[in-house]
């Protein structure tokens, strides 16, 4: 009897260190099930921001009459040569001497960036611009990278 007594004693205490095993696996699944419920809810966030600053690029499309899905519009020559003109005509006369390109890297480039709020197009050698400007969108002409040979910088 006294074997018995231990084999039902040890088969008792692997017994609650399970339990407290499971009841650990319990509270750790559900804390992160709470990680992942809150990671979601900032997805769905996002996605709603990302749909609604679709919409009003599609809005100020359609009030302008631009045509985004025109082959390669935002990067055309035209397209360069009307952001040269408006920044020409807003500033006045620009000189630009062999210097001044020899000063540019061939990293350098500019990225472009549309403010949703004002809407007004933003040109900035800083390519991090949109990740702490809310109302900044940056104009992806399709996937294009800097080292793209028809790409203006």
């Amino acid at each position: 009897m006294d074997t018995l007594f231990y084999f039902n004693a040890a088969i008792a205490i692997c017994l609650a260190l399970g339990c407290a095993y499971v009841i650990y696996l319990v509270i750790t699944h559900r804390s992160q099930i709470t990680r992942n419920r809150g990671i979601a809810d900032e997805l769905y966030k996002l996605i709603l921001k990302a749909r609604e600053s679709a919409k009003i690029n599609q809005d100020m499309a359609a009030l302008y009459n631009i045509d985004f899905e025109q082959n390669g519009y935002l990067g055309s020559p035209a397209m360069l040569s009307s952001i040269i003109t408006v920044i020409i005509a807003k500033y006045g006369d620009l000189k630009l001497s062999l210097d001044d390109f020899k000063k540019v890297k061939d990293s350098d480039y500019v990225s472009v960036y549309v403010d949703i709020k004002t809407k007004e197009l933003v040109l900035s050698t800083d390519h991090d611009l949109s990740s702490y400007q809310d109302s900044f969108d940056m104009i992806d002409f399709a996937n294009r990278t800097p080292d793209d040979s028809d790409t203006y910088h």
